[in-house]
């Protein structure tokens, strides 16, 4: 009898194992990620790549993929292995609380398990690394604060006597307080007249004030291509508004070497949707050169569908 060959799924994932073993995580996360593609109700599939994703120090996508596994309903032993995998990533991450419900959680199913108590140890060691950073920083601050002169004058407020004295000193006797009436011969007929056009020729005329558009706007940085995933990623996130130009900044040839393995699922759905504004012509190249990305097969499975109709559509 002929021996029945594996499902593909399990296949991609012994060839993720052998890449793993051999140090080549970048390479096992795409097998993990074909076996995932073939069978997404697997969890083990998930669990693999998580671990995968944390050799790489990719701790988001690894805090992801557990999270996605767990939501699988896998066996306890696979489960407590996700708890501990998605602890790690907390930790590094920061969440120190949620880090420390998923390792008490994995504790329940395996409380004999000696590397769980390793890693609480590992927790409890960040959070007071942590709380003594967050004490210096106020320490400091406290200081800066004591130590800043004060650069307010002191100004004293008037004293009661001082409120009540007259603003000026000019005696008002009954001559001055009587009103003037200037009769008919004294007052010429132009006087109304005079005074008028005096006023007139002082008038300046109302200006409008100036739009915002007319003022002297700060000259706009230079655009310098990104040369990294790092650098691109920084300057995408801190304005809105100049991300067409950023994208625009980098040739489109040049975007697999300045991604890398470090593409983000959140980074290229961010793009995808700016190429779906441009004109057709100016977007098929970016929209070609994305798909050269070495990670691009493993992060678009972590896309929406219609994304992905959208990009092949720029493509053709």
């Amino acid at each position: 009898m002929a021996r029945l060959s594996a499902m593909p799924g399990q296949e991609a994932k012994e060839s993720g194992n052998a890449a793993f073993k051999s140090g080549h995580y970048a390479e096992a996360i795409g097998h993990y990620s074909r076996a995932i593609h073939a069978d997404p109700r697997d969890a083990s599939f998930r669990s693999n790549r998580a671990f995968a994703y944390l050799k790489l120090e990719k701790y988001e996508d690894a805090q992801r993929d557990a999270s996605a596994a767990l939501a699988l309903d896998p066996t306890p032993s696979l489960r407590s292995k996700l708890l501990f995998r998605r602890a790690v990533a907390r930790r590094q991450l920061g969440r120190f609380d949620e880090a420390r419900q998923d390792l008490d959680a994995a504790r329940d199913i395996e409380p004999t398990n000696a590397s769980i108590d390793a890693e609480l140890a590992q927790l409890h060691t960040a959070i007071e690394q942590a709380d003594e950073a967050q004490a210096k920083r106020r320490e400091r601050v406290k200081t800066l604060q004591t130590a800043a002169p004060n650069l307010r004058p002191a100004v004293s407020a008037p004293s009661e006597p001082e409120l009540m004295q007259a603003v000026s000193t000019r005696r008002l006797n009954e001559q001055s307080a009587k009103p003037a009436v200037i009769s008919g011969p004294s007052a010429p007929a132009s006087s109304y007249a005079n005074l008028r056009s005096t006023r007139e020729s002082k008038r300046q005329p109302y200006q409008l004030p100036r739009s915002t558009s007319d003022t002297a706007q700060p000259p706009s940085r230079p655009r310098v291509a990104p040369t990294t995933a790092l650098e691109f990623e920084q300057r995408w996130h801190e304005s809105v508004e100049e991300r067409d130009d950023l994208l625009r900044s980098v040739e489109p040839l040049r975007l697999p070497t300045v991604f890398g393995a470090s593409l983000s699922p959140e980074l290229l759905s961010g793009i995808i949707a700016r190429l779906r504004g441009w004109p057709q012509e100016d977007a098929r190249p970016y929209a070609r050169a994305l798909e050269a990305i070495p990670r691009f097969d493993f992060v678009s499975l972590l896309l929406m569908d219609e994304e992905l109709d959208a990009l092949q559509s720029l493509t053709t």
